[in-house]
């Protein structure tokens, strides 16, 4: 009774310190050991590549027919992959806005390194990493997606490396918030619910996402660059390995924001201006 109760509470406080304890050395963990950031990364990625096959194998046992259905399509296992995906964007981006509103000094952008920067950049190195051998195995992606995944790597890497110029990268990693819009209209297409509800609402939400979490990183990165009279001072003297990834990234992922916003706004107006002739199903076969 009360004895087992008293156990059971202190085996929950034990478990609660422990879980404390070791999410502080997560978001403590700094080092510019080469080896070790590799380490690190590797690690997560094994893990993201675990819960892959965790994901598809209960996918197989709780949903076979969806999963036959997915299978009958395209590779099935990217059910897994997209699940993965998901899982990436909502952490990572959670965490850059959470770095960037109350973590970053903004007037001094150069040396910023707030703690939670090492466990975020090495948790992506992971995904990445992951991605790409599924990519290789797909072999479905364009060449935009491999450009994104192997710069953003080294950008992560040579950032914690060299301790410099962190708060770019974290910037744009909140445009990972469009991923779970873009993820949900990949399925429902895929399950052929693009006359429902639920279609027409996922597209105007990714849409937006498209316009708020992308369009916006350029004009916060130039206005960020204009206000620290520091910045243009540290970037000629960096490392040329840094500071060339750094101007490829910031230039590189600006332009694949803009495309894609523009992409995706113009096949959301398509599908708009096509509303009063055609239904919601025969729309989202254009698209």
């Amino acid at each position: 009774g009360e004895s087992q109760l008293a156990a059971f509470a202190k085996n929950t406080l034990h478990l609660f310190v422990a879980m404390e304890d070791w999410f502080d050395r997560l978001v403590n963990f700094k080092s510019g050991d080469p080896y070790v950031i590799a380490r690190s990364s590797l690690q997560y990625a094994v893990l993201f590549a675990a819960v892959h096959v965790v994901l598809d194998v209960s996918y197989r046992i709780l949903f076979p027919k969806t999963y036959r259905f997915v299978a009958s399509k395209i590779w099935a296992q990217n059910l897994a992959e997209k699940s993965c995906s998901t899982i990436h964007a909502i952490i990572g981006a959670a965490a850059a806005l959470y770095l960037l509103c109350f973590e970053y000094d903004w007037q001094s952008l150069t040396v910023a390194f707030p703690r939670g920067t090492y466990a975020l950049f090495t948790f992506a190195i992971g995904y990445e990493v992951y991605d790409l051998f599924f990519m290789g195995l797909w072999m479905g992606d364009p060449l935009s997606m491999w450009l994104h995944h192997i710069f953003a790597i080294l950008g992560y890497f040579l950032s914690m490396y060299y301790e410099h110029f962190a708060f770019f990268a974290t910037l744009f990693l909140i445009s990972e918030f469009t991923v779970l819009p873009s993820n949900i209209h990949w399925l429902v297409k895929l399950l052929d619910m693009t006359h429902t509800r639920v279609f027409a609402v996922n597209y105007t939400l990714r849409m937006l996402s498209f316009v708020v979490f992308r369009l916006p990183l350029l004009p916060a990165t130039l206005h960020a660059v204009i206000n620290d009279e520091q910045f243009i001072v540290d970037f000629l003297k960096a490392p040329r390995a840094l500071a060339t990834v750094l101007g490829i990234n910031i230039t590189l992922f600006s332009c694949l924001n803009v495309v894609w916003v523009y992409k995706c706004v113009m096949l959301w107006m398509r599908w708009r201006r096509g509303g009063s002739r055609r239904t919601a199903a025969e729309k989202a076969k254009a698209l």
